[in-house]
């Protein structure tokens, strides 16, 4: 069954998507339909897909029905995920390659993940490597140790367990190069460490668009995403266009495409010119600029403005507060 207002094939009869249903983009997650006739289901934002995974169908105080559709999406791994330790050390992904392009211990082992160690002072998190180096004894020695926040193991006890082990007091090893197969000059330490997957995900976090809607007020692109919005241009980045010199780009994106606008200015009086239409005598009209102050069509200018000043005008100019515009050819 196909619909001009989306797929419906994953409604059951009372209107809601059965658990497992794949929805896309567009697809109608609820249906709703009055006694008239008239459509009023709701759909899937452009941001919006997944597998349904609950359908809870419920009332509120006043006794109508209110139904909550959850979806889930099985993600892989992607460049600007974000990760964080236990102890708050967290990174985005910066580079995705293959396992024998790793690095790789003499006993075969190819490390995960790889971060940087200046994270470790600047962020001041050494307890994330206590907690590796402490792992990778327990895990050469078979022991168990008892690692809680209230008797922690010393530093002196987990750099003589790695040494029994083998390896340095801070338990660095030599590493061979996969994509050369060199070993390397430098000590790679190299241990357990929980990692856990945050919710900050490059899927969510992209946006893009060429045009789009813009309010209608300010004339200016709207904000949320999930309109179609644009992304937002503050202070800051305007002071590094700046600091780059990027006067014209600065230019581009705050004025061209942003919410450009006309305005006429008389140059005799310095004030906004109306465009108006006007009885020259009983038999002639005209349309065009006209300046109410001066009572005069002559000497009439047209300037390019953002809209947004020129709302700022016009509000000022209801308060009473009447603003001059100085102007010069080039």
């Amino acid at each position: 069954m196909q619909s001009k207002r989306g797929r419906v094939d994953s409604l059951d009869s009372d209107g809601l998507p059965y658990v497992g249903a794949s929805l896309q983009s567009g697809d109608i997650v609820i249906g709703k339909v009055t006694e008239s006739g008239e459509d009023h289901s709701e759909k899937l934002k452009h941001t919006e897909k997944g597998m349904v995974e609950k359908v809870v169908l419920s009332a509120n105080h006043d006794g109508v029905n209110v139904a909550n559709v959850t979806l889930r999406q099985s993600r892989s791994l992607c460049v600007g995920d974000k990760f964080a330790s236990m102890h708050g050390q967290k990174g985005v992904v910066g580079l995705l390659d293959s396992q024998e392009n790793f690095p790789f211990t003499r006993q075969g082992i190819v490390p995960d993940m790889v971060i940087n160690p200046h994270g470790f002072p600047t962020r001041q998190t050494p307890g994330q490597l206590l907690e590796a180096a402490l792992g990778k004894g327990i895990a050469l020695g078979g022991t168990s140790r008892y690692a809680t926040p209230f008797t922690t193991p010393s530093l002196d006890v987990i750099t003589e367990q790695l040494h029994r082990a083998g390896f340095s007091r801070w338990g660095g090893e030599s590493v061979l190069n996969g994509q050369t197969g060199e070993r390397t000059r430098a000590l790679v330490f190299m241990g357990p460490t929980f990692y856990q997957r945050l919710t900050h995900m490059a899927e969510d976090k992209v946006k893009f668009r060429n045009t789009g809607p813009v309010h209608p007020l300010t004339r200016q692109p709207v904000e949320d995403k999930k309109r179609f919005g644009g992304v937002k241009f503050g202070e800051m980045e305007r002071d590094c266009m700046l600091a780059h010199g990027a006067a014209a780009n600065l230019h581009e994106r705050l004025f061209m495409l942003s919410d450009f606008s006309q305005m006429h200015i008389c140059q005799s009086c310095q004030r906004v010119a109306n465009v108006i239409e006007r009885d020259v005598d009983r038999w002639k009209k005209l349309r065009g600029p006209y300046c109410p102050f001066c009572r005069s069509a002559e000497n009439i200018v047209r300037i390019n403005v953002p809209y947004g000043a020129k709302l700022l005008y016009q509000e000022l100019f209801c308060m009473g507060i009447c603003l001059k515009f100085e102007t010069e050819f080039r």
